[in-house]
């Protein structure tokens, strides 16, 4: 006969109330939204963004709506505005608006031929270093976005590119632009890198745990130990698009809107106002009685 079928009623009852305790202690211990299973699928999962940008300009020779940051078209073409002479775009571009992540000196989906292909989302691959303030800016991105937010997300993106732009001419961009040194670095039309960021330093230090150092044509990233921001899920990562597939120096690398692979940012709820019960005035009703006269026949 099996232990179990020698258990008297009251043993199981025991049985019983011990494995509630051990599931009660696990679920103690697990964090809601930031564990294991966070992200189930894949890069090539996200849904192409076609309204986020200002869809005239589409139409325009880069295709980039700088009010989001440096948002550019990445989407099916438009016929392009009377007079404007394009090299491209490819006619099978499917990935819609998304961010570029080299901004300077790669060409946008509207200036190449090569094919911006959702099915060809792969996960950006970050320095472990940095894979907390990545992710910490890339789910404030998605918030941003999905509640219209264009100066938040503006910011956010200039923030988010410092860390993972590779060409120098970019990071030296990136980096005036921060430290607000030289926010028009190499722009001989006098225009700024990127007109809608209005962030700073110290926004940038409190998001990411780092500030900008050094000179800013050749700019590092410096821990600052006082600073603590929230530990992100370890298998949250950041869907990107090559052109054609692979990475290289003469057009955009591209990060879509839509991000399957970021958990929502949990938004903080704004306490309301605590309830004053007003004074309640007791009324006194008071009733007046006629005085009444005996009348004497």
């Amino acid at each position: 006969m099996s232990i179990l079928r020698k258990l008297s009623r009251e043993g199981w009852m025991v049985f019983t109330a011990v494995l509630t305790a051990v599931a009660v202690v696990a679920a103690m211990f697990t964090v809601p939204g930031e564990t294991a299973g966070a992200q189930e699928g894949k890069p090539s999962d996200f849904e192409p963004n076609l309204t986020l940008g200002d869809s005239a300009k589409k139409k325009e020779l880069h295709g980039s709506d700088t009010s989001w940051g440096m948002l550019v078209w990445a989407g099916e073409p438009v016929t392009p505005n009377p007079g404007v002479t394009r090299k491209g775009p490819n006619p099978k571009n499917n990935v819609g608006w998304a961010w570029c992540l080299e901004p300077v000196e790669s060409y946008t989906p509207h200036e190449t031929m090569q094919l911006y292909d959702r099915a060809k989302a792969e996960k950006l691959k970050v320095p472990p270093e940095y894979h907390d303030a990545v992710i910490n800016l890339g789910r404030e991105m998605k918030s941003a976005a999905a509640r219209g937010d264009k100066k938040a997300a503006a910011n956010y993106y200039v923030y988010l590119t410092m860390f993972v732009a590779h060409h120098p001419e970019s990071k030296a961009a990136l980096a005036g632009t921060i430290t607000g040194e030289n926010p028009y670095y190499r722009q001989k039309e006098g225009h700024k890198n990127f007109p809608g960021y209005s962030g700073s330093h110290e926004e940038f230090t409190k998001l990411t745990g780092y500030r900008v150092a050094g000179r800013i044509d050749s700019p590092t990233l410096e821990k600052v130990p006082s600073v603590e921001i929230p530990k992100q899920p370890e298998d949250a990562y950041i869907t990107v698009v090559w052109p054609s597939g692979a990475r290289n120096g003469h057009a955009q690398t591209v990060m879509p809107v839509d991000q399957p692979g970021l958990p929502e940012k949990e938004e903080t709820p704004t306490p309301e106002p605590p309830a004053t019960d007003q004074p309640t005035e007791d009324t006194e009703t008071t009733e007046s009685e006629e005085p009444t006269e005996d009348t004497e026949t």
